[in-house]
């Protein structure tokens, strides 16, 4: 048991697969506590009244994306649930979910942004579709159904309790640690209708959160759109429609920031590295004196930016490496304001 607090990359499948049995085993709002080092007066009363924080994050497009931080306290309970939440996922993940799946030591074939965009290269036309409002859209009814179902099948004290302890406002919060694994879990069943779908058609399909795409040797038509949007909206999701693009694949199109090249692999799209510059100069203004002293943005609202874009340029030194000359200018521009890097 001395690796039930360890991260997953240190784990083994099958010790990762075992953390996730305890969480099953564990029926009661009493039992999930122990597990969670939380007592079952704290965790009702958290159900009852959870404690969050919200503020607006700025995005690069100049917009603002709610966040929603919960107590400390609260936060740490989700992080260690969320741990285990991924033991059960990954136990039964469908082969095309590619977001938020943390590899084990063994791994080897891992889910992650660039598995999801390499599943497509090989194809000739590539559809992409968006969930619109994709954590708010889940409610907190949706997450209390599937904890009353396979695999958990808790009772309906444990499930409704559960069900509140990870949500606000009656939905999954943008900002809890739980909530991407369990977007995960309730995509379970449209992962697998869509996958099913995509194989009966010839496609190949893969969802990374929100993004979902499919691929082919034909192109796509208005008809097989329909019936992919009647898939979706049949499990409770929205298409958002702006963000639906048809491509060639000769063309370039972008998947979650990576450019898919016919026959070859992905890279950092043209997009994804000018979106990063305007991030990291907007937060250079942020965090400029006389933005500090006017106290536009909370110093959370402002950290928060901070991690987005130290995720981002982790991300573009995954896909280009540690001494790319690209990563070394970004991180030199965030680091010391170089803002005419280009």
């Amino acid at each position: 048991m001395q690796y039930f607090r360890q991260p997953f990359k240190q784990l083994t499948a099958q010790q990762v697969l075992t953390k996730g049995q305890f969480l099953l085993k564990a029926q009661t709002v009493k039992a999930i506590g122990s597990l969670l080092l939380c007592e079952e007066a704290w965790m009702r009363e958290q159900a009852a009244n959870p404690q969050y924080y919200a503020f607006q994050a700025p995005k690069a497009n100049g917009a603002f994306r709610l966040i929603e931080n919960p107590h400390p306290k609260l936060k740490d309970c989700q992080r260690l649930l969320a741990d285990l939440l991924q033991g059960v996922y990954y136990g039964i993940k469908p082969r095309a979910s590619y977001a938020f799946i943390p590899s084990t030591a063994d791994e080897t074939s891992p889910s992650n942004i660039y598995t999801n965009a390499l599943r497509h290269c090989q194809s000739k036309w590539v559809l992409q579709l968006d969930l619109k409002d994709f954590f708010h859209s889940i409610s907190a009814q949706r997450i209390k159904e599937m904890f009353l179902a396979i695999p958990f099948n808790y009772p309906e004290d444990t499930a409704l309790v559960m069900a509140r302890l990870v949500t606000s406002k009656n939905r999954l919060p943008m900002g809890a640690p739980s909530s991407p694994v369990l977007s995960n879990l309730v995509c379970i069943d449209m992962d697998h209708q869509l996958d099913k779908l995509a194989r009966d058609q010839g496609w190949t399909y893969t969802r990374y959160a929100d993004d979902i795409t499919f691929s082919g040797e034909r192109r796509f038509t208005n008809e097989t759109v329909e019936l992919i949007r009647q898939q979706i909206e049949g499990n409770d999701f929205v298409l958002n429609y702006e963000k639906t693009a048809l491509n060639r694949t000769e063309d370039e199109p972008e998947i979650c920031g990576l450019a898919v090249k016919p026959g070859g692999k992905p890279d950092l799209s043209e997009r994804f590295v000018k979106d990063l510059k305007t991030d990291i100069k907007i937060y250079k203004v942020l965090t400029s004196d006389k933005m500090i002293a006017q106290e536009v943005f909370s110093a959370e609202a402002i950290n928060r930016f901070r991690q987005h874009i130290e995720g981002e340029l982790s991300f573009v030194r995954f896909i280009k490496g540690p001494h790319h000359g690209l990563y070394l200018k970004l991180r030199f521009m965030l680091a010391d304001g170089m803002m005419g890097v280009e």
